[in-house]
């Protein structure tokens, strides 16, 4: 019976020490998931952030050339001079004398000029 007990023994210590690297691994498995769990959720927060900064500077972006548009098109296409007339300084004050010559007229010390 010595040589039964003696494989008894041994099965018993290969059963614990399968048990032993069985909780061993599996403590390792999970450490893992765990680790695995929150790089994921690290990498899925820095690329919501970035999507979001994208997203606003293309807003941005696209707010900025809407403008640049709605200035180009209130600006207009430059046009010279072709065909208009360019009075000079004097004339827009002698035009000026001309319209308001009555009234500066009646101009007196009893009578103020009233626009």
């Amino acid at each position: 019976m010595e040589v039964k007990e003696a494989v008894q023994a041994i099965e018993g210590k290969l059963t614990e020490h399968k048990s032993a690297i069985l909780d061993a691994t599996g403590k390792q498995i999970q450490e893992t998931k765990e680790q695995f769990a929150a790089s994921s959720k690290k990498m899925e927060d820095e690329i919501k952030g970035l999507v979001e900064d994208l997203t606003n500077k293309g807003k941005n972006i696209g707010e900025i050339l809407e403008e640049v548009k709605q200035l180009k098109a209130g600006a207009g296409r430059f046009a010279g001079g072709e065909g208009a007339e360019q009075k000079s300084t004097q004339q827009i004050i002698a035009a000026g004398f001309e319209e308001m010559f009555n009234e500066i007229k009646s101009v007196s010390k009893g009578n103020p000029f009233v626009m």
